[in-house]
């Protein structure tokens, strides 16, 4: 879901502020300021009950003569031209916005495609966009090591997924000595990265290979069934175990 904001009397600064109150994102497209509301029911409620919210935060920052637009649904250009186009608070659910989209003028429709216009031309006015509300485009324009290195002078907690190789090369895991070996019965040595974590009352366990195929097939029939060797010998005869005669 995306909420937008349009409050012509306000300055951007002020939309900003209001947006930053609710998420960290957002986006600017010219007057409109566009809001991320994934997760936002969490804190304020149903899709309604945070337009309300949005509503009254813009309403504290607006003159007594001039009513914010807010409008929420479930695209970006859906909340944006609804916003455009339609006075006060508009809440549309997933799959109804061509009804709520169809009474709107050409002139809402030229209006936002001259908005559209104008960030294309200078996208440092957009905060955090993209279609569905990802920040790709931002990240894009530097280099994986730049951004973690602003992001831990920021002391912002920041991560990446890596590959398996990546993982094992990494320079925590190594200056951590978080490398292993385990132990494989055909295998030889399996590489392993051991848990950082370390708890005084909960010894670790050094771990072990996954089993082989049937490895302790024996062992549960035996103490969790309470099956003799005879039973045993019989059920791998007849192919219980796959191949007949295998009693591994």
């Amino acid at each position: 879901m995306f909420a937008a904001l349009y409050a012509p009397s306000l300055p951007a600064a002020a939309l900003v502020d209001v947006a930053r109150a609710f998420t960290p994102r957002f986006e600017q497209l010219g007057s409109i300021i566009l809001l991320d509301a994934s997760g936002l029911s969490r804190l304020f409620g149903s899709a309604q009950e945070l337009g309300e919210h949005l509503r009254d935060a813009l309403s504290k920052q607006s003159p007594g003569d001039s009513l914010p637009r807010v409008a929420i649904a479930s695209t970006q250009t859906a909340a944006t031209l609804l916003a455009l186009g339609s006075p006060g608070l508009t809440v549309v659910m997933p799959g109804k916005e061509a009804i709520a989209l169809a009474p709107l003028s050409v002139a809402v429709l030229d209006q936002f495609e001259r908005l559209s216009e104008s960030t294309q031309s200078d996208p440092s006015r957009r905060v955090l966009a993209g279609e569905g509300g990802e920040s790709h485009w931002l990240f894009a324009g530097d280099r994986l090591e730049n951004w973690m290195a602003k992001m831990k002078k920021a002391n912002i907690p920041v991560g990446y997924l890596r590959t398996v190789e990546e993982g094992f090369n990494a320079p925590e895991v190594r200056d951590r000595h978080r490398l292993s070996q385990i132990p494989h019965p055909t295998a030889g040595a399996i590489p392993n990265i051991e848990t950082p974590l370390h708890m005084s009352l909960t010894p670790t366990i050094d771990p072990v290979a996954a089993p082989l195929l049937g490895e302790h097939t024996k062992e549960v029939l035996r103490k969790t069934l309470g099956y003799d060797d005879r039973r045993i010998a019989a059920l791998a005869e007849a192919g219980a175990f796959g191949k007949a005669g295998n009693t591994a």
